[in-house]
């Protein structure tokens, strides 16, 4: 008896099951709006009828907490299909009936539609366009993206999640069960455009290197990069080396500059400069009237050597002029000549003030030229500044111009990194070349990138050669000049050196005569010589 009453019931049971899975079952209004009802299973399912779905809208708009109750509905539904049970016997059979229900429904309503995933869709559409308005609005402005990880769902079994994110969330996930997952913001910086083109370029430029065999190129550019970014510093440095230029040349303008001295050398010494700054002097003005067609190499050398030999009201526009032109021609150049043409419009526009846009805008392109790989430089070859056949003297001029860009308003750290390149690739020379050039172009420079033991071991070595003894390799003698600076050890014994070159006949080209009043100027101990008539 008991199990006919089971079997009637469960009779009953199936009965009203079917009659709310019925699509021929209309929705009563009159009945209010019960979550619980069979037909939101549909709903949650998306086989409601359209008549449903407009009862349902209906709802919600006179309680909005009816999208809340659906939404829970629909959130057990999705974690019931990620839910794994090993059911018993009994279940089995009643989980077997319930598909073959299942399947009899879906024969008679037609296929299942999935449920709507547009509003996923619609969101990533709107972050793209978010982050793409971004990018156009402000291309080199770091953008940060905060992206939420959610803790695993306690009902997916732990062998199947992923160890990452078990690890990261272990902590949310167990401290609090039943609870929502939780959500751990990640802060991903997002890359600009030029900080994802340099970094090509790097790597580009580090196979190169390892292609070459630059080992000391390559070491040099890792500390370059290892180094502190400290812009402030960098800016101050060449900054105030402008400023020093830039007084060093008002002071030269002062009648009473020049030092007379009494006794017979040093009147013989100021006697042969006086002779030199009118040779020097002949020869610029012949540069000058050439204009475009002039030698770029002597008219660098002779504006330079005039510079430092003093500057009176006619040299002072000698070299303005000078100036003026060479800047004309900074876009054209490449390599070397970029170089050279950098340093004088540096120190020219400290003394005359003219030309200092030009010079960052070259600059620029010189940093351009060493840090940025095209399909030519670093891709096939080295950058023209790089090759063997550039002297080394071109290479410790390069390394004084970058060290006074960042005064120009150009960034210390690509200049940094360009000059410890050069440094690097200057290495090199030195291991395959015994003689001076390289040691003089090493302090020359890069003396304050080298480490005092280093430094004091180059200057060592460069005391045993005689500056007379070198000439008339006067870029050696007049690098060599330079670089050993007031306050080293050696520095009073190289001016008693210099002064010898006195006796060296006057050299026939435009560059020997130019480097020899370079030279002889710097033997003096001072910025610079006035002529002998009082200028």
């Amino acid at each position: 008896m008991r199990g006919d009453e089971a079997d009637g019931r469960d009779e009953e049971g199936a009965a009203d099951a079917s009659a709310g899975f019925s699509p021929s079952a209309g929705f009563s209004p009159s009945a209010g709006f019960s979550p619980g009802a069979d037909w939101t299973v549909d709903l949650a399912l998306g086989q409601a009828s359209p008549e449903q779905l407009a009862e349902y809208r209906r709802e919600v708009a006179r309680d909005p907490l009816a999208a809340l109750q659906f939404a829970e509905t629909l959130d057990l539904f999705e974690r019931c299909r990620q839910a794994t049970v090993a059911p018993s016997f009994a279940f089995a059979g009643k989980l077997h009936d319930v598909v073959l229900r299942a399947e009899r429904l879906g024969r008679f309503r037609g296929v299942r539609r999935p449920a709507p995933r547009w509003p996923g869709w619609l969101a990533a559409a709107a972050a793209v366009a978010t982050f793409a308005l971004l990018r156009a609005l402000a291309p080199e402005l770091p953008v940060v993206a905060v992206v939420a990880v959610a803790a695993p769902d306690p009902l997916v079994p732990a062998a199947s999640r992923p160890a990452a994110v078990g690890n990261q969330n272990r902590a949310g996930a167990e401290g609090a069960p039943g609870q929502p997952a939780a959500v751990t913001p990640v802060e991903l910086p997002l890359r600009t455009r030029a900080e994802v083109a340099f970094d090509q370029s790097l790597a580009q430029i580090r196979r190169r290197l390892d292609v070459e065999g630059l080992r000391a190129a390559e070491q040099e550019l890792a500390l370059g990069l290892a180094a502190p970014s400290d812009a402030l510093a960098r800016w101050v440095d060449g900054h105030n080396a402008l400023v020093l230029l830039q007084r060093r040349g008002e002071w030269q303008h002062e009648p009473a500059s020049g030092l007379r001295s009494t006794s017979p050398s040093g009147a013989t010494l100021l006697a042969r400069i006086d002779g030199l700054r009118a040779a020097v002097a002949a020869d610029l003005d012949a540069q000058l009237a050439a204009g475009p067609d002039a030698s770029l190499p002597d008219l660098v050398l002779s504006a330079r050597a005039l510079w430092r030999a003093g500057l009176d009201r006619a040299a002072g526009q000698r070299i303005a002029a000078a100036t003026r032109l060479v800047a004309d021609r900074l876009g054209t150049l490449r390599g070397p000549e970029l170089v050279g043409g950098l340093a004088l419009v540096l120190e020219g526009s400290a003394g005359a003030a003219v030309g200092l846009d030009a010079a960052a805008r070259a600059g620029q392109r010189l940093l351009d030229e060493l840090l940025q790989a095209d399909p030519e430089a670093w891709g096939r070859r080295l950058p023209e500044l790089l090759q063997r056949r550039v002297p080394v003297a071109s290479l410790a001029e390069a390394g004084r111009v970058l060290a006074l860009l960042p005064g120009v308003g150009l960034p210390p750290k690509p200049c940094l990194l360009a000059r410890r390149l050069v440094l690097g690739v200057l290495r090199e020379r030195r291991a395959g070349e015994r003689g001076p050039e390289p040691l003089a172009a090493l302090v020359y420079g890069f003396a304050d990138l080298l480490a005092e033991g280093e430094r004091d071991q180059f200057e060592t070595e460069l005391r045993r050669w005689h500056p007379a003894r070198l000439w008339p390799d006067h870029q050696t003698v007049q690098q060599l000049a330079c670089g050993i600076e007031p306050g080293r050890l050696g520095h009073t014994r190289l001016l008693g050196q210099l002064r010898r070159l006195c006796a060296v006949p006057e050299p026939s080209d435009v560059g020997g005569r130019a480097g020899l009043l370079w030279c002889l100027c710097t033997a003096l101990d001072l910025p610079a010589a006035t002529a002998a008539s009082g200028e």
